[in-house]
């Protein structure tokens, strides 16, 4: 398959799904014209036009207003993953954020006709300018110089009387497990009630709390005893509430103003995304956006703080790290299942983002939280749960902070099968046996270097080959030092040497090619140490007191072919730069079959996909789902 026809799928599909919505929609509800339907029809069915100039045709100039920009925006963002496809190396993280921006003008679109249906079947009901029914106030922007310094209260809300009273539609949640000095929760209740008077407060406790009288805030108390699993607070509390909206008060150290409640619900209510934050402040006065980005690819999940796409001063996320409003029926279906304070959110929002559930920031809402305090050992028992459900190897935070775990704590078990690749702990595990044998040769005078396929994933990883089998490193054979009189080096390590041919090798043989071929045994693998009988380029160059080449693997120097670009060409034929399975699992009899780069076989496990072997460019076939992993 090529990348335009992998393309052209997934046009395809968010054709067919475009259709369907519409079709539907216009079948129950009566809202769109036979115009609408013939151009989403003619335009959108047939996606193998030009995307990207269809918005501008006339019979678009047709369409009410709101409609002709919602399709417009769609048919922008569907040509940016068409062109993008094939345009650049980075095709798969240009693809995804385009997919994202059109899954998101697309949920705009449907809520646009949905409600615009249910607006016109229930006359009299509470609805704004656009014709949408109303959950909170519109606000009003005052103008640039209003509030001059402080802009603080240039947005005001409107004093509207056709939205519900806002105490009817949210109430928080707040953990009092949390805070270990009641205190401190008690000042936060006092600061609610300041801002949001008439506000329900559902709040988890191991026993009541005494709360002052002058806070006549109504909070329902509900008791959990002592140390309870976090995903049982968060999910009971969901449980008792009756509200339509939520805020998930996670971490909140104090309540100010600033969290500008009724803007979130805005949003989540006319943008249809599923849950949305705002800005964190720490109590060292630290300000971050609370918008992180994730990838789960290379058994590694990583967390970058930013922004790819706005919308409305809102910036879309995959992960929010601070306090949310999100529907409460979102909250009882997806459910918290971590039961660790560390990892509960994270897997709550990796799993949004696996059913396509769309979370975004407002940075102008702003929370204070509690700062971080737990230590590296604590944070790294806490996570063990979750990276044995997601079968990862490693986290890296948005903060820094790097955690990583063996194949026994991950419970990772592996086997080369075709199209996934190898643990990144196995791969680890190779690397410390290759850098192991290089000091080894260093210590006993023997002169060696990177070989073969070894040679190649240093290249192009500084590392190994996420789908190797073995490791290659050359030597250059002597009388007077072999690897066998100093295999107790190995065995101090815990590895294994044997001898492959002990026939032909009981003596130094200057006419015997495979005279000195050893296999070192390691967890989980075999290096081969290859002796060269004819002298290397390297010996010639050392001995004319020229440094030989050397290529960085595992974040060190070690010695490698003269020129292994050249070297690795000739070596593997054509396509060197494209990926290509190791020649045991591709079925070879031997390695010197010719290899075919960019050519991967399909997964065993199409679940597991941040262990496909197609995750790393550059690949034939490119496929945007890679990032994402799922258990």
């Amino acid at each position: 398959m090529t990348i335009k026809q992998c393309s052209v799928k997934v046009l395809v599909l968010l054709m067919g799904i475009l259709v369907t919505v519409v079709l539907l929609v216009t079948k129950h509800g009566n809202t769109m014209d036979s115009r609408m339907k013939t151009l989403v029809n003619k335009y959108y069915g047939s996606p193998v036009q030009p995307l990207h100039n269809t918005y501008t045709d006339p019979p678009m100039k047709t369409l009410p207003g709101k409609y002709k920009t919602h399709l417009q925006n769609i048919a922008i963002h569907l040509s940016k993953v068409v062109e993008s496809t094939w345009r650049t190396p980075e095709a798969q993280i240009e693809a995804r954020n385009a997919l994202k921006l059109t899954q998101a003008a697309l949920a705009e679109f449907v809520i646009e006709l949905s409600l615009t249906t249910v607006a016109n079947a229930t006359k009299g009901s509470p609805q704004n300018k656009t014709g949408k029914p109303l959950v909170v106030c519109p606000e009003k922007y005052l103008g640039t110089n209003i509030d001059y310094p402080w802009f603080e209260k240039a947005r005001v809300l409107t004093n509207c009387t056709n939205a519900p009273p806002f105490p009817s539609i949210l109430s928080i949640l707040l953990n009092g497990f949390d805070y270990s000095d009641q205190s401190q929760l008690v000042v936060i209740l006092r600061e609610i009630y300041a801002t949001y008077p008439r506000l329900t407060v559902h709040l988890a406790v191991a026993e009541k709390i005494v709360i002052p009288e002058e806070v006549k805030l109504d909070v329902h108390q509900h008791i959990f005893g002592q140390n309870p699993a976090s995903n049982d607070i968060w999910n009971g509390l969901a449980e008792k509430a009756t509200t339509d909206y939520v805020l998930v008060g996670r971490r909140i150290e104090r309540f100010q103003w600033y969290a500008l409640l009724e803007r979130m619900v805005r949003v989540l209510s006319e943008l249809g995304v599923d849950a949305v934050g705002g800005s964190l402040r720490t109590p060292d006065g630290h300000w971050s956006m609370g918008c992180h980005q994730t990838r789960l690819r290379n058994y590694t999940l990583t967390y970058r703080d930013g922004y790819l796409i706005s919308r409305k001063s809102c910036v879309y996320c995959d992960y929010i790290p601070s306090p949310f409003v999100s529907r409460t029926s979102i909250l009882r279906t997806v459910q918290f299942k971590m039961t660790s304070t560390n990892t509960v959110f994270h897997d709550y929002f990796l799993r949004l983002q696996k059913d396509r559930k769309l979370v975004m920031s407002c940075p102008d809402a702003m929370f204070y939280v509690l700062a971080n305090n737990k230590s590296m050992s604590s944070l790294h028992k806490q996570w063990i749960p979750m990276i044995q459900k997601y079968a990862i190897n490693h986290v890296n935070l948005a903060d820094g902070t790097r955690l990583s775990f063996s194949c026994k704590e991950a419970k990772t078990s592996f086997s080369w099968a075709g199209g996934v690749i190898v643990p990144v702990c196995a791969v680890e595990s190779l690397l410390k046996g290759i850098l192991d044998a290089m000091d080894i040769c260093r210590k006993i005078g023997l002169f060696c270097h990177l070989d073969g396929g070894t040679t190649l994933g240093a290249m192009k990883f500084n590392g190994i080959l996420p789908w190797e089998r073995d490791a290659d490193l050359s030597y250059v054979t002597s009388k007077n030092i072999t690897f066998w009189e100093h295999r107790d080096e190995f065995t101090k390590l815990g590895y294994k040497l044997s001898l492959k041919y002990p026939e032909k090798c009981r003596k130094f043989d200057r006419n015997n090619e495979r005279c000195g071929h050893y296999d070192l045994v390691i967890p989980h693998w075999r290096i081969e140490l290859w002796g060269a009988t004819p002298r290397l380029m390297t010996d010639f160059l050392r001995e004319n007191r020229i440094e030989s080449t050397k290529l960085l693997i595992g974040g060190r120097w070690m010695n490698a072919p003269t020129n292994p670009g050249l070297n690795s060409r000739n070596r593997y034929g054509y396509e060197l730069w494209k990926h290509a399975e190791h020649w045991i699992t591709l079925g070879y009899s031997t390695s010197w079959v010719p290899y075919h780069g960019g050519r991967i076989r399909n997964v065993p496990n199409p679940e597991v996909t941040c262990a496909w072997t197609n995750s790393f460019l550059p690949m034939e076939i490119l496929t945007s789902s890679t990032s994402k992993c799922s258990q």
